[in-house]
């Protein structure tokens, strides 16, 4: 991936999107497991050996898929996607204006993006293939899995874990929160 800004362009340390199927979410006054389920995207761009120092480039994207599109791989989002973030860096300025087209996956499953946005009101770029690390999920038992993924999209409902670990968030947690199956999958 090529990042450019204030008029200079150089290849990126590494770039990564990720997909996230939340199954939790907030009622206002408790977590719900398994009803309002969504696809979360993270897009994160180390951009040298400085990123993650701060003010230092280092651009993240999040936002939840909504609506899940036919094609993942051939989509565009912007600012107005749901739960939509996007940051220059560690302690640095908001990105606006934000554009990211996700246009196919080669054999290798690299992702070709392109991201553009303003920081500050200069143009930034971000342009290339990224890794992909494929569809990520926390849940409380394993067998849960396969219903989630059908409700969100029915051909996933066939995938297996390719990583699973149990993770244990200790005695502080709710008994029903504190035991947690994380798993990935990769998508076809």
């Amino acid at each position: 991936m090529e990042f450019s800004f204030q008029g200079e362009t150089q290849t990126c340390l590494s770039a990564r999107l990720g997909l996230s199927l939340e199954t939790e979410s907030w009622d206002g006054k408790d977590w719900v497991y398994g009803q309002e389920l969504q696809v979360m995207v993270s897009l994160e761009v180390l951009v040298d050996e400085e990123s993650g120092e701060d003010g230092a480039a280092a651009p993240d994207a999040h936002w939840v898929m909504k609506p899940l599109p036919t094609d993942l791989f051939h989509s565009d989002w912007d600012d107005s996607a749901p739960e939509f973030e996007a940051w220059f860096g560690n302690d640095a300025p908001e990105l606006e204006e934000n554009r990211i087209r996700i246009s196919g996956r080669d054999s290798s499953g690299q992702v070709q993006v392109e991201w553009t946005a303003s920081c500050g009101g200069l143009p930034m770029t971000c342009s290339g293939p990224v890794e992909f690390s494929g569809l990520a999920m926390r849940v409380r038992k394993p067998e849960d899995a396969a219903p989630f993924l059908a409700k969100v999209h029915p051909a996933w409902a066939q995938l297996k874990p390719v990583e699973e670990e149990v993770v244990d968030f200790g005695e502080a947690m709710p008994e029903h929160r504190r035991v947690w199956h994380s798993l990935r999958f990769v998508l076809p």
